[in-house]
């Protein structure tokens, strides 16, 4: 029995160790945009990976009350001076999870912390890379945001938000950190004005034309 107890601890550490920050496919995006696309930003978060390297443990990836010289900021910091391109994937990684607002915070991880990184997953992964004009109004597909509240351990509520302009900003703070140069999005802009006017008048067009051929019908038949 005792054991089957120890396997259980050992089994909740190497999952709590693989549940840290953004997302596998968030932590990509952010170094492939931050100009450091030939690093491995998410092996970080593997137990298999985190046994070998003292200082990946679970406290590293989080920032309390975002301070400037938080475990996941001190960590980066040690991790980026090794200056091998695997602890440099370290570093950007580390990085990136202090600027994760759920890591400023005790919070649950399935009510609130694992909820806030997937809704963020999603919308990278879903956002459009069109700006459309029509008649002086703007839809920008590029852009998302949302906010959630939650309570951490202490029973104190917390505001969370994200924004397609925030991962920008975790973009450009990785990439200074790291000394690269972050990669400019590309997107098209598609002004469609024209476009819909030569629809109306087009529509308009064969309106008329309807309408003209049955007033047509109609006197032949009288």
């Amino acid at each position: 029995m005792k054991s089957y107890s120890i396997i259980l601890v050992l089994v909740l550490i190497f999952a709590s160790t693989n549940i840290l920050a953004w997302t596998s496919d968030t932590h990509e995006w952010i170094c492939n945009h931050a100009g450091l696309p030939d690093l491995d930003c998410k092996n970080a978060d593997y137990p298999a990976v985190q046994k070998n390297y003292s200082g990946l443990g679970f406290v590293n990836h989080h920032c309390a009350n975002n301070a400037i010289d938080c475990a996941a900021r001190r960590t980066a910091v040690k991790f980026k001076a090794m200056n091998t391109t695997i602890t440099d994937g370290f570093a950007a990684h580390l990085y990136a999870d202090s600027l994760v607002p759920v890591h400023w915070y005790s919070l649950d991880y399935y009510s609130c912390h694992k909820i806030f990184e997937d809704r963020v997953e999603y919308e990278l992964q879903h956002a459009g890379t069109t700006v459309y004009a029509i008649f002086g109004d703007i839809i920008d597909t590029t852009k998302w945001s949302f906010t959630m509240e939650c309570t951490d351990k202490k029973d104190v509520s917390h505001k969370l938000a994200a924004s397609n302009e925030y991962m920008n900003g975790v973009v450009e703070r990785v990439a200074e950190k790291m000394g690269s140069t972050p990669t400019t999005p590309s997107i098209n802009t598609v002004n469609l004005t024209a476009p819909v006017i030569i629809i109306v008048l087009v529509v308009i067009v064969l309106v008329i034309l309807i309408l003209f051929g049955r007033k047509t019908a109609k006197r032949k038949l009288s």
